[in-house]
């Protein structure tokens, strides 16, 4: 059968599937690269501090004094430490992987990292407002200046993931902003709560 002359050519566009499972940017962007060095080092620190806790643990020490004053002391058990220190450095070892590889899993869990920081952030400032008639003026407005500062570079850093160019190393160009940050601020706001449980029942609830 002859071709309509007048019939624009038929182009395959790839679907959602075929792009999210083939099509990536060969190069890696710098600021990929630069982030999963940072979040490979940082799991490297925490697992150091997890070796510092487990050998203190060794010696006899039962646990880390974190606060204390004339009427209260506070002690974290060194096990919990360990845990926390361990579970940082295992989380900061897989972004850092998943990002250099350009994995899907690694923009979501990075994604979800930077939110979840974001809330914690955005809780502590809560607390400090709450707290200012209590606390020392001055410590109440560096904790509120260095918390905003380090929520602007978050956030800043979670655009750049929504970037074209990052998405789409990620293999993930058709995804949209508003509804996968509806899904990154519903986990965090669950993992923030976990956390908070786990942190108040091992040591406010002593």
């Amino acid at each position: 059968m002859e071709e309509n002359p007048y019939q624009p050519p038929q182009v395959d566009a790839p679907t959602l599937a075929e792009e999210q499972t083939g099509s990536k940017l060969a190069t890696r962007p710098l600021g990929i690269a630069i982030l999963s060095w940072l979040h490979f080092l940082a799991g490297l620190v925490f697992l150091a501090a997890a070796v510092l806790f487990a050998v203190e643990a060794a010696t006899g020490f039962s646990g880390m004094e974190i606060f204390s004053d004339a009427e209260s002391q506070v002690q974290v058990p060194f096990w919990f430490a360990i845990a926390v220190s361990g579970f940082y450095a295992m989380l900061g070892a897989s972004i850092g992987i998943g990002l250099w590889q350009g994995a899907r899993w690694g923009w979501w869990l990075a994604m979800i990292y930077y939110v979840w920081w974001v809330l914690d952030l955005v809780a502590g400032i809560a607390r400090a407002v709450t707290d200012a008639d209590v606390l020392d003026r001055e410590i109440v407005g560096r904790l509120l200046v260095g918390n905003l500062i380090h929520v602007a570079i978050l956030v800043l850093v979670a655009l750049y993931f929504f970037k074209g160019s990052v998405r789409e190393f990620f293999g993930l160009q058709s995804l949209r902003m508003i509804p996968a940050l509806n899904v990154l601020v519903a986990i965090s706001i669950a993992l923030l709560a976990a956390s908070f449980a786990v942190v108040y029942f091992q040591i406010g609830g002593d």
